[in-house]
């Protein structure tokens, strides 16, 4: 009894899963092809690196998100409390840890992966603004699978893949760079679209996903502005030092932010609230 369903489902979530894997590997196939290995090392470094943060983040978050949400389906105000406890958990977590990664890229490079791969700087400083829209971009996929909507993830992973390709297609003719551009383009220009759609017909609304990431994404740009200042202004030589003073500025404004401003202390009630939840089950 109920086998058909589940397979049913599986085979969405496989489907979206194939999609989403040979889109996402679209640009390293045709980079290789049509620039060669030097520049498709250089991106796929890069991209890889920036890549890490999120990847870490976002499989245990949704291990967590999905049975806790799928339990509360059937009541709409809590599952969207839970929701926007879950994002702004997330939000918070990923975020600061993508543009800190941005702000000491140059050091980064050089320090864990030597000279030898500084011209992949630039293109990760490009992938930037994707890498913040990424820190979050595992959010949709949890309404999908607790709410049980899994065809129209499939359905949206098609469009995104078909706009993906697009982009990519533009991108090549400007290589790794071009490449990198694109894919982050895309992110960015797919966040909202995206959100929206997994949102539609869910107690979830388009709100949620700008109350939930509008300050950690602005608090930690603002900490980050601030640490490359004031770290410029520190005549001390050395890839290590230098790093290390901007991440202790960058954590200490990015700090006061949580504790002093409002919307800090909101976000860090929520993490409190749903913490206190997890640990009650």
């Amino acid at each position: 009894s109920g086998v058909r369903a589940m397979v049913a489902f599986g085979g969405h979530v496989t489907g979206f899963q194939f999609i989403n894997y040979f889109a996402r590997n679209a640009d390293n196939a045709m980079l290789g092809y049509a620039w060669g290995a030097g520049p498709l090392g250089l991106y796929t470094r890069a991209y890889s690196l920036m890549m890490m943060p999120p990847q870490r983040l976002n499989f245990p978050m949704t291990g967590v998100a999905v049975p806790a949400l799928s339990r509360v389906s059937e009541d709409r105000e809590r599952f969207r409390r839970i929701y926007r406890q879950m994002l702004s958990a997330l939000a918070l977590a990923a975020t600061p840890v993508m543009v800190l990664m941005l702000l000491i890229a140059g050091e980064l490079f050089r320090v864990l992966l030597s000279e030898e791969w500084v011209d992949a700087i630039p293109i990760f400083m490009l992938l930037g603004p994707g890498a913040i829209m990424w820190a979050t971009n595992v959010a949709p996929s949890w309404l999908y699978l607790s709410l049980g909507h899994v065809h129209r993830m499939n359905r949206f992973a098609i469009i995104n893949s078909a706009v993906m390709l697009f982009a990519f297609a533009i991108g090549l003719q400007y290589g790794p760079q071009g490449m990198a551009i694109a894919a982050s383009s895309v992110a960015v220009v797919m966040k909202v679209p995206g959100f929206a759609y997994a949102a539609h017909g869910t107690p979830v609304r388009i709100r949620d996903l700008f109350d939930c990431i509008t300050f950690p994404t602005l608090a930690s740009l603002i900490a980050a502005g601030l640490a490359w200042l004031i770290a410029g202004q520190i005549p001390i030589g050395g890839d290590l030092v230098t790093a290390a003073i901007k991440v202790v500025i960058y954590v200490a404004a990015l700090a006061m932010a949580l504790i002093w401003t409002p919307w800090g202390r909101a976000n860090l009630a929520a993490v409190r609230s749903l913490a206190s939840k997890l640990r009650s089950k």
